[in-house]
């Protein structure tokens, strides 16, 4: 389970959007390291640059992109360090589909998924509302020079419906950025106005007669592409229920017809396969939502979260495997490419005699991002990639079992940002690894290892 950030502050001391002036260091991602093992590291999570205000409801939408700066959508051109620009995101706007209305005007906050593509020189995206003074103090999202990195981030919408966006190179003036921005939800204020002062009370009136009831109202609108798992009250009781349900009762997913099946506080037992693109799992927390299921008699039919080749993303959940046969892995992919993703997910095994594994990537090449992953027990191991095509790339996470990270022969694995508990194992020279330590919290070189 997630605790704090592990700190990394830059050396360099950045000036104003203008180049001519300095200011305090922005704090990166590496915020404070603590004694603790277990933590999460990384520009992860909601970052909300200003409250939407108390009262506010959320309505998400199918995602839109409304800034492309490679082909001239929202904004053209690239950032330039540490310019700001403004981004118009209320009311009729262009977007990669066309001009259109994706958040109403009036909307009191915005949902933004938020992407630095190649910036020339490390630094940090701030998302902040249209008409904030003076430079951005915090970033909503840091990287090194050639990442694509996203990040979810909530901003708060003046009046204007816009919001202001600046690369800084940590100071170094000209370095250029592409930015991509997706719109996924906007808050509306659902308060009423404020009350006036109490008038004087009148003479009680006769009471009078019972009028007939009157006709039910009707339902209330639901959202596109959004289905409910919850132990009751919900569109499903169980998730591969609510996959199921997928072309058979509801229409069929594709890249034009997406859905998110959200998955309410809770635990839930049994198997999930993941096989269907297009169809994202959201649950409400890795304390909140647990997959859960007991191990397999063999490696293929062990994994609790079963997932092949498809398009999807798996977050704010906790997948968890008991054991209890030959084989437990809580996260099984096999065949899979980077189209496959998982941010802010707990990975658990154990219990089984022969190999406990938290996530096993069969020739797959999954996106891994925000996780914390542990395996106790017979032949433990954290995640295990193997066959000739498998190399994940594992970001901001915590990884642990008596191999944290193993590469069977010929597999490969990018690392960064992250705690390996122990060095990683390798039957090969398959690791591209920067800023990983072990838990004592000692840089571990090139390879993963001390």
């Amino acid at each position: 389970m997630r605790v704090s950030t592990i700190p990394h502050v830059e050396n360099r001391t950045p000036t104003d959007r203008r180049g001519r002036r300095p200011r305090p260091p922005v704090r990166s991602r590496w915020a404070a390291i603590g004694a603790a093992v277990a933590v999460t590291l990384g520009a992860g999570g909601l970052t909300i640059a200003t409250a939407s205000g108390s009262g506010s409801s959320f309505v998400p939408v199918t995602p839109e992109r409304v800034l492309d700066t490679r082909t001239g959508v929202g904004l053209s051109g690239p950032f330039t360090s540490p310019t700001g620009r403004t981004l118009q995101v209320t009311g009729s706007i262009p977007t990669a589909s066309g001009p259109g209305t994706v958040v109403p005007t009036g909307a009191t906050a915005v949902v933004l998924n938020v992407t630095a593509v190649q910036p020339q020189a490390d630094g940090f995206l701030a998302v902040r509302p249209d008409g904030t003074p003076g430079d951005p103090q915090t970033s909503n999202l840091n990287f090194t020079a050639g990442d694509i990195v996203p990040n979810a981030v909530v901003v708060g919408l003046p009046a204007s419906g816009a919001v202001d966006i600046v690369y800084d190179a940590f100071g170094v003036v000209g370095p250029v950025t592409d930015v991509l921005i997706d719109v996924t939800g906007y808050y509306v204020a659902g308060g009423a106005g404020g009350s006036g002062p109490p008038g004087a009370t009148g003479p009680t009136g006769e009471t009078g007669e019972t009028g007939q009831q009157g006709p039910a109202g009707a339902d209330a609108p639901r959202p596109a592409g959004v289905i409910t798992v919850a132990k009751s009250g919900g569109d499903h009781t169980s998730v591969q229920g609510a996959l199921d349900s997928i072309g058979t009762t509801l229409p069929a997913a594709s890249a034009t017809n997406r859905y998110v099946i959200e998955i309410a506080p809770g635990t839930y037992t049994g198997v999930v396969t993941m096989n269907k693109s297009f169809v994202d799992l959201e649950g409400s927390g890795e304390s909140t939502t647990i997959l859960t299921s007991a191990g397999g008699g063999t490696l293929a039919s062990s994994g609790t979260l079963r997932s092949g080749n498809v398009t999807v993303e798996v977050r704010n959940l906790s997948v968890v495997n008991t054991g209890g046969n030959t084989h437990g892995t809580a996260i099984y992919n096999i065949a899979s490419t980077s189209s496959l993703r998982f941010s802010n997910v707990t990975a658990i095994a154990s219990g089984s005699s022969s190999g406990n594994f938290g996530v096993y990537n069969a020739a797959s090449s999954p996106l891994m991002n925000h996780m914390t992953i542990s395996a106790s027990g017979a032949g433990n191991r954290g995640v295990v990639n193997a066959g000739s095509v498998a190399s994940p790339l594992i970001r901001d996470s915590t990884i642990s079992g008596t191999e944290s990270i193993r590469n069977e022969t010929s597999a490969a694995a990018d690392v960064y940002n992250t705690i390996l508990s122990p060095s990683a194992q390798q039957q090969n020279a398959g690791f591209r690894c920067r800023n990983v330590v072990n838990a004592g919290l000692d840089p571990l070189g090139n390879d993963c290892r001390l």
